[in-house]
């Protein structure tokens, strides 16, 4: 799901990684936060950059974590 340019919601079944891009939203800063679905934990957060595609990977993987591998990232930009 996604309000482009402002807000994305990326869910992975089985952790991994996504690309995302945000080619169309140069010189925007965008802050990411990864969440276990089933708790609710944060799990890792950082900044990445528009303009540009982007690669988020999960701090969970499938089959390392076989009863919490599903992954929530969102994706949301930085207002000045």
């Amino acid at each position: 799901s996604a309000i482009p340019g402002q807000l994305y919601l990326i869910y992975l079944r089985y952790g991994g990684g996504v690309k995302i891009d945000l080619g169309d939203q140069p010189n925007i800063q965008f802050r990411y936060e990864w969440i276990d679905p089933l708790t609710g934990e944060s799990l890792k957060s950082g900044k990445i950059s528009g303009g540009k595609t982007n690669y988020l990977s999960s701090p969970r993987n499938y089959p390392t974590f076989l009863n919490n591998g599903d992954m929530l990232v969102i994706v949301k930009r930085i207002e000045n």
